[in-house]
Parts: structure tokens; C-alpha cells; sequence
């Protein structure tokens, strides 16, 4: 989303990167030719030393919500634990933590990716439950998933090389130029989970409905609750992330400055919904996020741009909490095709007239966990 409609109403959608401080960047391809800043590629290949931290490296790369980074981790040599951080929520317009836990998957995904380059067998745990209204802001963190690692021969991919390379890219698509046929069948068989899924979409029309799903959530950005929740991410100046090494920058963005939204996002030639059999199954939201990691990495791998667009689904969250009537839920499940899948995720892909802005990270030290600050777990469930 521009930060022309941060300035107009809000904050569109989730998973934010834009900034200039440091981003370990890797050599591979990027969405628009790659990174020169040689520095930032010699940081994360230095991170690639076969140990757990390695992982946690490649797992603090991923995309989420307001660049809120709301993870932690408690690591040791045969385990790694995955924590959502209760005090970095995006406010009232996540008010029942499915963004949060949709960016937890995509750390959890770049973790496991980053495994097997770095010597380790993984196999995942998700703690089950239900993503209920937040209560209790002060909560302790709350453990989402175990990773074991066992030693295996190292081997890579393209979507492990792609992983310091991949940011969201706001800028116009070229909507002349369409996407590889090829793309697009490995895009739609990244998924062979039964409860979690891609749905693409390319005509004319069908694009269009999910331009006007997102643009009917105006009315949340006018909520002055959800302004404050949204303002606690924003950032005045380049500045000012640099220091907190969090955030967005509340700006317009220059590349596309008096663009309306709509047209920026029907400049792209594919959007996608990713649908799950229930939104607020927090097993099922983890999941989507691992999904959308993976299909972001594909993406730059193959040079292809992509950003997330999910007010669509936050006007879904709103419309539960304040108990009005889901009218945005019943307009994406007819996008779906089928009403048993339910969209949890909107996004769109394209090649980009500008390249995208790496977005600042907390340093490894300030997302480790220690033994006294983790909170009770529950029982796990294994992941697919």
C-alpha cells in the first residue's frame, strides 16, 4: 500500500518494507536486478555459519505486518522456538492477532528454508487454538511453534538464495506484461496443504472485485482507534527508522505520488487470495503466512515483484469485533469459488517500474528469548 493512504485514512495492508537502514542482503536475484550494496550481502553471508542462529538470521528477513517484527526466539542446539511478542500487535485494526500470526508463518518459513543450506533437518510443531478477540495487551510471550533440528548434508535453493533479495514492492506493475505461464503453475502448486491454499486471479473482472473489497475498508481507517494503533508504527523520517529499527515510513511514496489506489493495484496482471478453512484457527494462520514466504521467495527468485494488499480482510476483522454485518466476508468467499475456503490474505504480482526498498531489522540480540520470559505453551500440533 502507498503512505499516500496512511496520510488519507490509514494503513491499507500488512507487511511493510519500506527504509534504508541495514537489511542483510544476499547475492541471488531480486524482484528488480538485485542489490549493489555489496556490505549488506557480505553481512548475510556471513550469518550462513551452520548454526541455529543462522536460521534465526534468515527468519528475521520475513515479511510482516507494520514491520512490527512481533516475533521472538528461544534457541538451542537440536531446537529452535518460535514466540509471538504480545507487545508489538498492530492495534485495533489486527484485533485478533491472525496478521500477527500470518507474519509469524513467513518467519517460521524463512527458517525452515534457511535449514538445509545450513546443515539441519527440521520437523515443525504448531501450537493449535483459536485466535480470539485480544484482551490482555501484557500478555508474555506466547509460543506458536517448536522447530527440531536434526544434522543433514547441506544442500540450497532458489528460494533460500532469494531470501535477503525479497521485499514488497509498491510501485506501478506493467500490466502489458504478463507473468510466465510456467510461474504461475508453480505459484498455484505451492500448496498441497488440505486447510490452506492459493487462489489466483486474472481476469478483468474478478480483479477488479478484489480491488473493490479493498477499497470498501475506508471505514476503518477513519476509526480514530485504529489511527492510534497504526501511528504507533509509523515513522516520520528515514531517520527516525534508522533509530528504531522497526515501523514504516509515513510518507507518500515518491514512485507513485497522486496515483489512486486502485489504479496502482490494477496495474498488476495477477492477484491472489490465500484461503484457509478457517481464519481464526491460529494452526491455519501460521501455515498461511508459510505460504505466502514461500510464494514471495518464488517470486523473486524468478525476478517478479509482489505485495500484499489485505484491508479486504482486515475490513473482515473489524466488521466481527464491532458484530456488523460480514458483508466483506461474504464478497472475498465469492472470490474463493468455493464457500467452504475462506480468503486470509490478498495479494498482487508483476513486474515493477521501481525497485523495492529493503525495510530495517532488530538485531538477532534483541529477538532471542530467554528460559525466565516465555510464556506456557499448551500442547503442539504437527504441521503439514
Amino acid at each position: 500500500m502507498q503512505r499516500r493512504s496512511f496520510l488519507q485514512f490509514g494503513v491499507l495492508s500488512m507487511f511493510v518494507s519500506r527504509g534504508r537502514i541495514w537489511r542483510a542482503s544476499g547475492h541471488g536475484p531480486s524482484a528488480i536486478g538485485g542489490d549493489p550494496d555489496v556490505g549488506r550481502r557480505n553481512l548475510w553471508y556471513a550469518g550462513a555459519n551452520e548454526t541455529p542462529l543462522a536460521l534465526v538470521r534468515a527468519a528475521i528477513l520475513a515479511a510482516n505486518g507494520h514491520n512490527a517484527q512481533p516475533w521472538l526466539f528461544k534457541v538451542s542446539d537440536s531446537r529452535i522456538e518460535l514466540y509471538a511478542d504480545s507487545g508489538r500487535t498492530m492495534g485495533p485494526i489486527d484485533p485478533y492477532l491472525r496478521d500477527m500470526h500470518l507474519s509469524l508463518g513467513c518467519a517460521l518459513e524463512n527458517l525452515v528454508v534457511a535449514a538445509a543450506p545450513n546443515g539441519y533437518a527440521t520437523s515443525v510443531t504448531l501450537t493449535p487454538g483459536t485466535l480470539e478477540l485480544v484482551s490482555n495487551a501484557a500478555a508474555p510471550p506466547q509460543r506458536v511453534a517448536v522447530v527440531e533440528l536434526a544434522p543433514t548434508t547441506r544442500s540450497t535453493s532458489e528460494l533460500y538464495q532469494a531470501i535477503p533479495d525479497r521485499h514488497t514492492n509498491r510501485a506501478l506493475y506493467d500490466p502489458a506484461r504478463p507473468l510466465p505461464p510456467e510461474f504461475i503453475h508453480a505459484l498455484h502448486d505451492l500448496s498441497r496443504d488440505d486447510d490452506v491454499r492459493i487462489v489466483l486471479v486474472t481476469g478483468d473482472h474478478d480483479r477488479q472485485r478484489v480491488v473493490d473489497a479493498t477499497m470498501a475498508s475506508a471505514p476503518i481507517f477513519r476509526d480514530s482507534a485504529v489511527a492510534r494503533g497504526n501511528n504507533r508504527w509509523a515513522r516520520a523520517s528515514e531517520d527516525e527508522m534508522d533509530k528504531a529499527k522497526d515501523g514504516f515510513l509515513a510518507l507518500p511514496d515518491p514512485t507513485t505520488k497522486g496515483v489512486p489506489h486502485a489504479t496502482i493495484m490494477l496495474s498488476a496482471p495477477l492477484f491472489g487470495l490465500i484461503v484457509v478453512r478457517d481464519r481464526y484457527e491460529r494452526a491455519q494462520a501460521l501455515r498461511a503466512g508459510r505460504l505466502w514466504q514461500r510464494a514471495h521467495l518464488l517470486a523473486t527468485a524468478r525476478g517478479i515483484a509482489a505485495r500484499p494488499d489485505n484491508a479486504g480482510i482486515e475490513l473482515i476483522d473489524y466488521q466481527r469485533r464491532l458484530k456488523l454485518q460480514p458483508d466483506a466476508a461474504a464478497h472475498l468467499a465469492e472470490l474463493a469459488g468455493d464457500p467452504m475456503w475462506q480468503p486470509t490474505m490478498v495479494f498482487y504480482m508483476g513486474y515493477a517500474s521501481a525497485a523495492a526498498i529493503p525495510s530495517p531489522r532488530r538485531p538477532i540480540s534483541d529477538v532471542l528469548l530467554s528460559a525466565d520470559r516465555a510464556g506456557s505453551p499448551g500442547p503442539g500440533v504437527r504441521s503439514s
